[in-house]
Parts: structure tokens; C-alpha cells; sequence
């Protein structure tokens, strides 16, 4: 990803036993890894854990950041805090950005007036943004990582198409264009910006290994209980025993709605979000069957022709 000099950041992982200890700066951004629905396609998308950006509005930590799950009532953007993440086990990188003087002011009242704007989402706007992610930006990352794909990707890279509607973000978008604000000049649409080309930009040289480490899910013994009112017996393990033996089966420590990539959320979608998918399949559908037509057609022109 090309971007200008102007625009310089780079990446640190933050643990869930200093971040109370840290004083954050408004401007600075988060990475880290969200099994929302809308989240979960991004990291789809992209073969990436991390598939959430925020932007870091004040000191403690507070976040202003696109719905990862999008039920139509939250709105399209939230308030979140950075150990919302930590405390369920997610990955989080902090990227300390470098802005022009006097603009950190300016980054987060673009992200604030966002929020104001976006209090509801219509599923008709979800579903658009499905489409972006999956006919648009996913091209393009795959057919950059997949061999088979990769003559195609020139064509996907210069050629990419927007989906969604004007001022309708995905969470990295929104950082992108809140960090204009500040002097960033990126060499794409920032409607192409994922969490995982942050990364790739302003991750620290020499450091990429030591960074994808940290995001692979962390594993914690499952706690073995007694019966209750049963005593103990003459030589069983005690607590500590019984917590290493344990280990034998492990589980991922963000198993609940910030479980692995693979694994969308477990949690009831809400109706509306329901209705936005199957909106968005049918717009997909649509759009397949209708390429699908025009290939046809064609073949039969160049067979009629010859």
C-alpha cells in the first residue's frame, strides 16, 4: 500500500495488565479483533484476525468505532473503550500516529460528528456494505494472497468497485478518513482500507512475527469443579492439580462473541440483521446471475460471429 511521507504511524501491542496504566492520546488508533458480524466478514475478507479499527477519543481509552455487529437500533457507529477488548482476550495493537500540529482536535471532531450523524442504519445500507466487502475489497486481498488468483489481481487492484453509500464506513475507512483530518494522504480510496493493510503499513520493521504471534488465540485451562457437598476424595488432585490437568483441554480464551475467525458469533442475530442479510445475498445473487448472462451472451455473439 502506497501512502505519503505525511502521514507516519506506528504500531505497539498493549496487555490487559498495563492498560490501566497507560494515558492514551485522542487521534491514535486501535486494531484488534471483533466477532461481529460485520467484523467477521471483514476478517473473511482479508484472512486476518485483526478485522476491527478504532479511532481513540480521549485519554482513559474511549473508542468511536463502526458497529461490529450492526443491529439497525445501536447506529452505525458506537462508543467502545480499549479494555472492552483487552478483558475478553482480543488482540490490541495501539498505533501512535504522527498528525500535523494542532489537529488531533480535528481527528476526533470528524469521528464525533460521524457518531451524531449515524444514529440509525437501515438495513438497506448494511447490505450495501456487505456487498462492498465481499465484491470489492475481498478481490482484491485475495486475489493478491491466492496463487491462482494472482493474474487477477492488477485488474482487481485498479479496477475495484464502491458498493456502499457516501459516508457509510467500514471501521478502518473510518480511521483512514478521520486521520486525513490530521494530514494523512493515503495512496488509495480510503474505501479500500482494512485493518489488515494498517497493519501492513505501520507495522515496525522486524517485527511481524513477533506480532502475528500475538494474534493467534490464546489458550486457558477449562476450571474443574467438585460435586457439590461431595468431599473430597483420599488422594485426588486439589484445585492446582485439577487446573494443570485441565489443560488437556483447552479452549480459546476469546471463545465467547470474540472467538476465532472461523467461528462467527453465537449470540441471536437480531431480526433486522437478519433481514439486512438476506438483502444483501439476494443483491449478490442478483449480481452473479446477471455477470453470469452477460458472459453467456457474449460467448454466443463471438460464436455467432465466427
Amino acid at each position: 500500500m502506497r501512502v505519503s511521507p505525511r502521514g507516519r504511524a506506528i504500531l505497539q501491542p498493549i496487555a490487559v495488565e498495563t492498560a490501566s496504566e497507560r494515558t492514551y492520546r485522542p487521534g491514535d488508533f486501535v486494531l484488534t479483533h471483533s466477532g461481529g458480524t460485520l467484523a467477521w466478514s471483514m476478517g473473511a475478507a482479508t484472512v486476518s484476525r485483526l478485522n476491527q479499527a478504532a479511532l481513540i477519543v480521549d485519554s482513559s481509552g474511549g473508542l468511536i468505532e463502526v458497529n461490529p455487529f450492526f443491529i439497525t437500533v445501536s447506529g452505525g457507529l458506537r462508543r467502545a473503550h480499549v479494555h472492552e477488548y483487552l478483558e475478553r482476550g482480543a488482540p490490541v495493537l495501539v498505533g501512535y500516529v504522527e498528525l500535523l500540529e494542532g489537529t488531533r482536535s480535528e481527528v476526533v471532531r470528524f469521528a464525533e460528528q460521524m457518531l451524531e450523524e449515524q444514529q440509525r442504519f437501515s438495513e438497506w445500507q448494511f447490505a450495501g456494505l456487505l456487498m462492498h466487502v465481499g465484491l470489492g475489497i475481498a478481490p482484491r486481498h485475495l486475489s493478491g494472497k491466492v496463487r491462482a488468483l494472482r493474474p487477477l489481481h492488477a485488474l482487481f487492484d485498479h479496477h475495484a468497485l464502491v458498493f456502499k453509500e457516501e459516508n457509510i464506513f467500514t471501521s478502518a475507512e473510518l480511521v483512514a478518513r478521520a486521520l486525513e483530518r490530521g494530514g494523512f494522504l493515503w495512496g488509495k480510496d480510503p474505501a479500500y482500507m482494512t485493518p489488515a493493510d494498517l497493519l501492513e503499513r505501520f507495522c515496525p520493521p522486524g517485527r511481524a512475527q513477533e506480532l502475528r504471534q500475538m494474534m493467534v488465540p490464546k489458550l486457558r485451562p477449562l476450571p474443574v469443579r467438585a460435586p457439590v457437598g461431595a468431599d473430597a476424595a483420599p488422594g485426588a488432585p486439589d484445585a492446582e492439580d485439577a487446573g494443570e490437568a485441565a489443560l488437556l483441554r483447552e479452549t480459546p480464551e476469546d471463545a465467547s462473541d470474540e472467538g476465532a475467525l472461523a467461528v462467527p458469533s453465537a449470540s441471536p442475530a437480531h431480526p433486522q440483521e437478519q433481514m439486512a442479510w438476506g438483502v444483501g445475498a439476494l443483491l449478490m445473487g442478483g449480481l452473479m446471475v446477471t455477470l453470469g448472462l452477460g458472459w453467456a451472451a457474449r460467448m454466443l455473439k463471438l460464436a455467432k460471429e465466427k
